[in-house]
């Protein structure tokens, strides 16, 4: 399991450095396995079509190296590791026969020469390659240590139940033109690159990977290193724990730790990193600055050319507790990426600690237990908390544990899920209530997702992808909640607009068959209001169209200009049917006979019951009781008469009157 680490950071390997320093361990742990009198029994390389070829050549002069053992190592997906060796024939050639071309499979490839494993170069196929060539350099080894000196010397503090750990990463550089080694028969005699010592009390003293690299003496507290340390830069790296003091009370034990630090000899630097609520205490160190490292921000103390020896150093952390009750989840999210080879969960949990104290989680009770779903692969975990870390559960799955403060905190895991036949199934459950569950799934414009449980929510668009957004309240531990990947059909040319486009031809040629009886001799109203009915349904239409059109630009099914050209063309035809009905009904205001009792001629000045005049604007017929146009809205005149006639007398208010009855 390994930390997610975005960029390089501080009291790890970094980088290239990581890359040589991690091929150099596993070659040479290769290598000497291969040379031992009980050789390690580890599995062949994955087999397959591919070829692996290359030359040994001293870094001197470029002469080849015969007889040198050459070992292949594989990184597998699986975790599963494989090695193969081999020697260089006498133009310093190998090669590695039938071996796997799977892109996902990583190959190291190093030789042994002079008793030292030099690293070679680290090889990947392209999809459908066969042919790979890798050149490795080595160069006679030097037992002369003056050239090595130690650039940098970092100690990353961070807070266990146990106490304290510290993470001390040594960075040496090598300035000469040969690696430094001393064969374990001259330890005796010969100088080491490196020699430290442990704190006095340090206990779980641990190496990365759980391997000792060749080369590392340990007796005792005493630290010596005798090689192989290659030209250029190289980092070595280990961690211990310091106990805490004899506890006080139970809810708040001691948090002052006093130790001595041991800076080793030709130490240009030293580098103290705490978190940013701890604080630091030891002479001349410089700040402190703050810095954020892989998200998190802590306190960043320096001292230069540091005096070889023991430095005293004292920390003081905020008091704490072991309460995993005090810890719950207050939301989960969850996103999903999908390809054809596997489906990518990055899921980010939002820890809420009560209280005013640091909470403690130790594997027996950790802070969160999170189960993992069947056939997760390439676990990846990051934290924006300061001393948070992995460790596997009694009950499957992975325990949270270490230090974490009171508030809001988010732990994230990463992990694939190898992908089989549609629909992709996507199931989690959790061992305790998830108030708020949301999943992201990132939209290829095909997804058809389906899930009981969950509901959806208006996409999420980013300036890189669209997201499906599905949400669950109040899940309960342990319950099952699914989600279902399926895949809608390839969209045929023209696509969706071709349909909403064809779909308002239908309606309008409906409109037309629907209204051709009517044109006869049957009535012109009669014709003009079935007209009237089919454009108010190619306008509907049209409406759902343009909603149809914003639905698929919010999931990203559109692209934006498509959206804007589509949307305007369907707009301006609705205002157009809209004209199109005020002026029709305009019209048919204009030319609508008088009603029942009323005059046919024009209309003459007086009172006489229900005669009609005409707007001046728009021409509607209007009743003498009418102050404004029933159809434009134009005042007929300011003592409440149309234009040309007669005001009528004051206070009469006769319905007959006023409507001509």
């Amino acid at each position: 399991m390994s930390r997610r680490a975005a960029r390089p950071r501080e009291g790890s390997p970094r980088g290239s450095r990581a890359k040589q320093t991690l091929a150099a361990l596993l070659l040479g742990l290769a290598a000497a396995a291969a040379s031992s009198e009980e050789p390690v029994r580890a599995p062949d390389v994955p087999a397959g079509p591919a070829r692996i070829a290359g030359r040994v050549l001293r870094a001197e002069d470029g002469s080849p190296v015969a007889g040198a053992e050459v070992a292949l190592y594989a990184l597998t997906s699986e975790g599963v590791p494989g090695l193969r060796r081999t020697e260089s024939d006498a133009e310093g050639r190998f090669a590695f026969e039938n071996v796997a071309n799977d892109p996902a499979i990583g190959w190291l490839v190093g030789a042994r020469f002079g008793g030292v494993a030099f690293p070679g170069g680290r090889v990947t196929f392209a999809p459908g390659a066969r042919e790979a060539s890798v050149e490795v350099t080595v160069d006679q080894p030097s037992a002369d240590p003056r050239r090595v000196e130690i650039s940098e010397q970092r100690l990353r503090l961070v807070r266990e139940p146990a106490g304290l750990r510290a993470i001390e990463t040594l960075v040496l550089e090598n300035r000469g033109r040969h690696t430094y080694y001393a064969a374990p028969e001259a330890h005796g005699e010969a100088a080491p690159a490196l020699v430290t010592s442990l704190p006095a009390g340090a206990t779980r003293f641990e190496m990365p990977l759980g391997v000792v690299p060749e080369g590392l003496v340990r007796e005792g507290r005493r630290l010596a290193w005798y090689g192989p340390v290659y030209p250029g830069t190289q980092e070595l790296s280990w961690s211990y724990v310091l106990p805490a003091p004899a506890a006080g009370a139970a809810e708040a034990p001691p948090t002052r730790f006093a130790f001595e630090a041991h800076v080793p000899e030709r130490t240009q630097q030293l580098v103290v990193l705490a978190d940013s609520n701890a604080t630091l205490e030891g002479p001349g160190l410089a700040g402190p600055e703050e810095t954020d490292i892989e998200g998190r921000k802590l306190r960043r103390f320096t001292r230069a050319k540091p005096p070889a020896g023991a430095l005293a150093l004292a920390v003081t952390l905020p008091a704490a507790r072991v309460a995993p009750e005090a810890v719950s989840l207050s939301e989960v999210r969850a996103v999903l990426r999908l390809d054809d080879a596997a489906l990518e969960v990055t899921e980010t949990h939002t820890l809420r600690v009560a209280g005013e104290s640091h909470v403690l989680g130790t594997p027996e009770a950790p802070l969160l237990h999170i189960p993992l779903p069947a056939g997760a692969a390439r676990l990846r975990f990051g934290s924006d908390a300061p001393g948070l870390e992995l460790a596997p559960h009694a009950a499957g799955g992975l325990a949270v544990v270490g230090s974490v403060a009171p508030g809001a905190s988010n732990v994230e895991l990463a992990y694939q899920l190898a992908q089989g036949d549609a629909p992709t199934r996507f199931e989690r459950r959790f061992a305790a209530r998830v108030p708020v569950l949301s999943v992201f799934v990132a939209d290829t414009g095909r997804l058809a997702p389906r899930s009981d449980r969950l509901h959806r929510r208006r996409p999420l668009r980013t300036p890189d992808l669209t997201y499906l957004h599905l949400e669950a309240f109040e899940v309960a531990k342990d319950e099952p909640v699914a989600l279902e990947l399926g895949q809608l059909p390839a969209p045929g040319r023209g696509g969706r607009p071709l349909a909403l486009g064809a779909l308002a031809l239908v309606v309008v040629g409906a409109g037309w068959f629907l209204t051709r009886p009517l044109r006869g001799t049957r009535g012109r109203e009669l014709a003009q209001e079935a007209e009237e009915s089919a454009a108010r349904r190619e306008r509907e239409a049209l409406y759902e169209a343009i909603r149809d059109l914003d639905h698929d630009f919010e999931t990203g099914k559109l692209s934006e200009g498509d959206h804007a050209r589509l949307r305007d063309e369907f707009r301006a035809r609705a205002l157009a049917l809209l004209e199109e009905e005020r002026v029709q009904a305009a019209a048919s205001h204009a030319a609508s006979p008088a009603q029942p009792g009323a005059q046919r001629g024009p209309a003459s000045p007086g009172l006489a019951g229900g005669e009609r005049s005409q707007c001046p604007a728009c021409g509607a017929p209007a009743l003498p009781a009418h102050r404004f146009c029933p159809q434009c809205g134009e005042p007929l005149g300011s003592d409440g008469a149309a234009r040309g006639e007669t005001p009528r007398a004051q206070g009469s208010r006769e319905p007959s009157k006023a409507f001509g009855a």
